[in-house]
């Protein structure tokens, strides 16, 4: 009875404490409870961007150091009380609030205006020269995970894991340790012209596309279908932009792994300010770390012990929200929290089916074993297995005379075959030789022909040579026929002329003897010059 009193006692006290502080972080008191039970989750929807004017922030380290190892991290009490939510982004978009007109949203609760910084990184992080540290925590969270087919087969815990992993190991592990309908997030179904992409980097073909957009329309996640749901201002254009992109191949970081953790898990994310963030965290490193991720952050740190953080990081003084998540630490946040008790007991129920069937295969065979079914199971299969040796050896012992038989009949049938294989190499070396004969005779034609074309093409040129030849001697034939027909023209007109001449000198001859003789003579002469004259023909 007193145990039962002092738990009881302890009970109570944690279920006080939870509520008073649940009311101290709560700005409206009770009544925000009952009519703004998700004022903090504005926060968790806006995109993980900066939206001051500081520079990006740096990556932290690849590697744990023994330092931040070795600092143990502030926590407070328990914080396991569970809270029913609802997944329909509707009604989470509906209870979120609006932006104050006459009050900046950066400005903290003591008064101070607090800038904001990026929760998502600027650059990606490089090779990993050294790799992360891998414990046994980690290591069963694989195994349990990879009994309950969760997780890959081939995953190895040390290699850094990226945003589709998780997004798809987070659904399948709720979909499987949720028992209560209202805490289970179920996978997106694609309806051609109804369903709208909440990325535009995921598409239908995307291995993982059910799980992304299964978180994107429960809410978890901010996406396109946020966007219609809260206003925006001029300076928003970069926080809209990357909304439309999940970006599943960059690597997890650390704020990204812790709340989207918490808001599966949680329905009642309270807004919290600076100091009370710092003083139940005890994380150095607040400024680095964006407000929209303190809600998840304070939340987990009220879990102590059990906390995503503890248990995946190690105790630490620095948060580091940017720093990549490596797939054993991812396995270890998906089996925490509330789902860790579900987990044992999903293993245990397959321990117990196991040993529960081993059990009935043991009673199974030692009743077997009691009836004797075994044992004359055996015996009529070593009985069985004789008889098939006696037609076996009866079998092998009537191939062995056939084959012998067949081999008497094919050494009869040697000398024949012998004669057969002379007579074919016989044959073959005749048939060789005249073929080495016809092979000579062809070469000697081929080399005959050749020379007959060479004779041909010899013959051809002389041809062609004499036809030049004679139709030289034709042009020099005419060239000779012409000249003698000038020549013998030449010679008439030359007999011509000297018979002209001729003529003629016989005309001054006479015309001489006229001038001599007396003038009684002149007209016989004259007469008789002109009968001469008329004889001589016209040149």
């Amino acid at each position: 009875i007193s145990f039962l009193i002092f738990i009881g006692g302890r009970t109570s006290l944690a279920i006080c404490l939870a509520i008073l502080v649940y009311l101290a972080f709560s700005k409206k008191g009770f009544r925000a409870c009952l009519y703004a039970p998700v004022a903090g989750t504005y926060q968790l929807f806006t995109p993980l961007i900066t939206r001051s004017t500081l520079g990006p922030t740096k990556m932290s380290e690849n590697t744990f150091s023994a330092a931040e190892k070795a600092m143990p991290c502030k926590s407070d009490d328990k914080y396991e009380r569970e809270r029913d939510f609802d997944h329909s982004s509707g009604a989470l978009e509906k209870a979120m609030p609006r932006k104050s007109e006459n009050k900046d949203p950066r400005e903290s609760d003591s008064g101070a205006t607090e800038t904001e910084v990026s929760c998502v990184p600027e650059t990606k992080p490089g090779k990993v020269l050294i790799p992360a540290v891998t414990d046994s925590a980690q290591w069963e969270a694989l195994s349990a995970l990879q009994k309950l087919e969760i997780v890959e087969s081939h995953i190895q815990p040390g290699e850094l894991c990226t945003r589709r992993e998780y997004a798809r190991w987070l659904v399948s592990a709720n979909s499987i340790f949720s028992r209560n309908p209202s805490y289970r997030v179920f996978p997106s179904v694609y309806i051609e012209g109804v369903t709208v992409l909440a990325f535009d980097d995921i598409t239908t073909q995307d291995p993982d596309f059910a799980y992304i957009q299964g978180l994107a329309e429960a809410g978890f996640i901010p996406s396109k279908l946020s966007i219609n749901n809260i206003n925006f201002s001029n300076d928003d254009t970069k926080q809209t932009h990357t909304w439309t992109m999940f970006y599943p191949e960059n690597h997890l970081s650390r704020v990204d792994l812790l709340t989207w953790k918490m808001f599966v898990d949680h329905k009642d994310l309270p807004e919290v300010d600076r100091r009370t963030l710092e003083k139940k965290s005890g994380f150095l490193d607040i400024e680095q770390i964006c407000r929209d991720a303190w809600p998840a952050v304070l939340i987990d740190a009220l879990a102590g012990d059990k906390s995503v953080t503890a248990k995946a990081f190690g105790y630490c003084r620095r948060f580091q929200p940017h720093k990549p998540v490596t797939k054993g630490q991812a396995l270890i946040s998906i089996t925490s929290g509330r789902v860790a008790a579900m987990v044992s007991e999903e293993l245990s129920r397959l321990e117990a089916e196991n040993s529960a069937k081993e059990a009935v295969m043991k009673e199974i065979l030692s009743e077997m074993i009691s009836r004797g079914e075994i044992k004359s199971f055996w015996e009529k299969n070593i009985v069985r297995a004789k008889q098939q040796r006696v037609e076996t050896e009866k079998i092998l012992d009537l191939a062995v005379s056939e084959l012998k038989r067949e081999r008497a009949e094919e050494e009869s049938r040697m000398p024949s075959l012998q004669k057969a294989k002379a007579q074919l190499e016989f044959e073959h070396k005749f048939l060789s030789s005249l073929m080495k004969e016809i092979f000579e005779l062809e070469r000697k034609v081929d080399n005959e022909e050749i020379d007959a074309l060479f004779e041909k093409e010899h013959l051809e040129k002389l041809k062609t040579k004499a036809q030049l030849e004679i139709e030289a001697l034709s042009r020099s034939k005419l060239l000779a026929e012409t000249e003698k027909k000038a020549v013998t023209l030449f010679r008439l007109w030359v007999e011509d002329e000297a018979r002209r001449i001729q003529a003629q000198s016989e005309i001054l001859k006479e015309a001489l003897k006229r001038w001599k003789f007396p003038e009684s003579s002149k007209c016989a002469c004259w007469c008789h010059q002109n009968d001469r004259t008329r004889d001589v023909p016209e040149g």
